[in-house]
């Protein structure tokens, strides 16, 4: 990969780990529920709110990040040191979109549920862009992708098993120590069945940006 292409597809991989980012911190403004994963790092910023909700899923993140090496040990590739400073921007960018969020109102269920939807697109925009950028580094597809090597069972499967086991570990924590469930709603069922849908139908139109991203592969010498 040449330097030029490398840019192309970090600078891209970047604006859709921005835009990802932003439609989860919408998500939370609606209030109906957040996305499976991001339910731990939600309550736990519930029971602990000094420490941000994207320092909380940019350490869940890291947990994924050394569960993969677990599973892989040889096989871990030193590309995929780099999870580790994307996380942290995936953090950071969830932390400076509910800043950017925080004036928005939202007065009614109506304007709850209109929120939703529109942040339901927003994250598939975003997980497409960093698909259809080459370079995803997202923690938990790295870390379920290790995980269906090493069990054999499809990464579909296990992706639900992880989605389940966020969410139950969440109410859990939510339980024990708040005595309620939190960010366990309706919107955490819409985002769980309807995310990869929508994430399908932009793959549709995104993928159109790979000759561009893939223009200067080769270099002078190349033949």
């Amino acid at each position: 990969m040449s330097a030029i292409v490398a840019v192309k597809r970090f600078a891209f991989m970047l604006a859709g780990v921005f835009v990802t980012a932003f439609g989860l911190a919408l998500c939370v403004k609606a209030d109906l529920g957040i996305s499976p994963l991001t339910t731990l790092p939600n309550v736990l910023n519930t029971i602990v709110p000094g420490i941000s909700l994207g320092t909380f899923t940019f350490l869940q993140h890291t947990l994924f990040f050394i569960l993969t090496i677990l599973l892989l040990r040889r096989d871990f590739k030193p590309f995929q040191l780099l999870i580790l400073p994307s996380s942290f921007v995936f953090g950071f960018f969830i932390d400076l979109s509910e800043l950017i969020l925080e004036p928005l109102p939202v007065p009614n269920y109506f304007v709850q549920f209109l929120i939703l939807v529109i942040s339901l697109f927003i994250v598939g925009l975003g997980f497409s862009m960093i698909i259809n950028s080459g370079v995803a580094l997202d923690a938990n597809t790295v870390f379920v992708n290790s995980l269906s090597l090493r069990t054999g069972k499809s990464y579909s499967v296990l992706k639900v098993i992880t989605d389940v086991t966020c969410v139950a570990i969440s109410a859990a924590v939510g339980l024990i120590f708040l005595h309620r469930i939190v960010g366990i709603r309706e919107g955490t069922v819409i985002m769980a069945v309807f995310t990869g849908f929508v994430v399908g139908l932009y793959n549709r139109l995104l993928c159109r940006v790979e000759p561009f991203l893939a223009a200067g592969g080769k270099s002078s010498g190349d033949g």
